[in-house]
């Protein structure tokens, strides 16, 4: 799991609480903790509460924070309600060089991508100007898309329909590119 660059603090009073999402879906590649993605971190220790070694975990962890603990959204969204998990992460592609997000369904259920309240906020994001991804698959077979470039226009239309399909076609597109070889998806 990499931070976003910059100081992103969390919203106050916002906590993870019971979710540990991030403990199982990220990977983490730290010189005091290295751990593939999809799979629980050592340390968690859900029935005690968490993290096994919260007060002295590595700084990639105490230093992260997923889109929910950042941006005010709604309780649904936290990510062990609502099996999505919202990535900060930098943009790259022309025209959108700037910080975004990534939307990863958790434990690979791409439909959860794809329900109201989610849906609502990558478009809300998109009229925005704020990048936004979806993201599919783990390590060497995880692809991500970026939707804005053709979701801009569906959504200054006003078209939910149409960008809900968009997205399942997206979702259909990573999924093609999974299932192929390791080139990017266009």
């Amino acid at each position: 799991m990499k931070q976003v660059p910059g100081v992103l603090q969390p919203l106050p009073g916002r906590s993870c609480g019971d979710c540990h999402v991030c403990c199982v879906e990220l990977e983490i590649d730290d010189p005091r903790l290295h751990k593939a993605d999809e799979t629980p971190c050592p340390h968690l220790l859900p029935a005690a509460g968490g993290c096994g070694i919260y007060q002295t975990r590595p700084g990639t962890c105490s230093s992260w924070f997923c889109g929910w603990r950042l941006i005010n959204i709604a309780e649904s969204l936290r990510p062990d309600r609502s099996k999505v998990l919202m990535i900060p992460e930098i943009c790259e592609e022309p025209g959108y060089r700037k910080g975004g997000l990534k939307f990863a369904p958790v434990g690979g259920d791409t439909q959860s991508l794809l329900q109201a309240a989610v849906v609502d906020l990558a478009g809300r994001c998109i009229a925005a100007g704020v990048p936004i991804f979806l993201s599919c698959g783990s390590g060497p077979n995880c692809r991500r898309l970026l939707l804005n470039p053709e979701g801009e226009a569906i959504v200054r239309a006003g078209d939910l329909a149409g960008f809900v399909s968009m997205m399942e076609d997206g979702l259909r597109r990573l999924a093609d590119a999974m299932d192929q070889d390791s080139s990017p998806v266009a």
